[in-house]
Parts: structure tokens; sequence; C-alpha cells
């Protein structure tokens, strides 16, 4: 397999498995949130629904855009030209708090309308799907070669290429 080939398929791993998480939350879990959140109010669960639909969309934008930063900067931005210019985990990190604060703003900041109530607990379900599973798994499964132990833990999970 060319370098092309292999680079397409792990883009479209990482776009993949970041469709999957919206698709769990969509799918799977936005009826019976909506249903609980907007117990005692007018909201009807189809406006609250499209609503949330939309919130979804930015979150995983954000999700998909840190995952896919650092997969191009791995790829073809940093160059290991001596044995010191390994050590890329501390950009890897920053990258990561990015992505966990972007997924919390954009849940708080879409949550602000009146329409779209939301508890404590969607928080945690979309950093858990959107940042654990959406950047640090793509960033282990994904991660080129020349850095694929960057990510923390990775030596631990790393599938063998």
């Amino acid at each position: 397999m060319n370098r092309s080939v292999k680079t397409a398929i792990q883009i479209g791993g990482i776009i993949g498995v970041i469709f999957v998480c919206a698709a769990i939350m969509y799918f799977g879990l936005a009826d019976s949130l909506g249903k609980t959140y907007i117990t005692g109010t007018k909201t009807k669960i189809i406006d609250w629904t499209s609503h949330y639909k939309n919130m979804l969309i930015i979150v995983m934008l954000i999700s998909m855009f840190t995952s896919l930063l650092w997969y191009v900067l791995s790829r073809f931005v940093f160059k290991i030209t001596s044995c010191f210019g390994v050590g890329k985990r501390a950009i890897w990190l920053v990258i990561c708090v990015v992505n966990v604060i972007g997924v919390l703003l954009a849940t708080a900041l879409c949550s602000n309308d009146t329409t779209l109530k939301v508890g404590f607990s969607l928080y945690i379900i979309h950093v858990i799907l959107f940042s654990v599973v959406g950047y640090y798994l793509t960033s282990v499964l994904f991660t080129p070669a020349a850095y694929k132990y960057t990510p923390v833990g990775a030596n631990l999970i790393k599938l063998k290429k």
C-alpha cells in the first residue's frame, strides 16, 4: 500500500470514528436525553432535538478539527532530525486540552438557548465521546509511525501496524 492510500485511509478512519460518536449521540441518546431534560417544561421533543442536532454538529466539528490537526502535524509538519527532536507530547497535550475546552464551551454556549436545556450529564457524555474516544482514541490508532507513542498511554494499547 503506497503512502497516499495509507494517508487517505487514516484520515477516513479519523472522520469515521468521530461520525460514529456523533451518530451514537444523535440516534442513540438524543430522544431519551431530550425527554429527561424537557420534563416539566413546555418544550416539544422535536424542537429540543433540532437544537441538539445543531449543537452536536458543532461539537463534532471541533473534535474532528483537533484530531485532524494532530494527524496533519505528526504526518506532514514535524520532522525528526535528531534523537532530541522526537518528543511532541506537550503539543499533543495542548491540542487535547483545546479539544476538551472546545467541546465543553460548545456544549455550554449552545445550551444557553431557552429551547435546549441540558444537564451536567451531557457535558460528561460529550467529553467522553468526543474527547476521549474522538481525540484520544483516534490519535492512538491513527498517529503515524514516527510519533505513534506520543499520546499518553499509547504504548499500552497501540496496535501493531
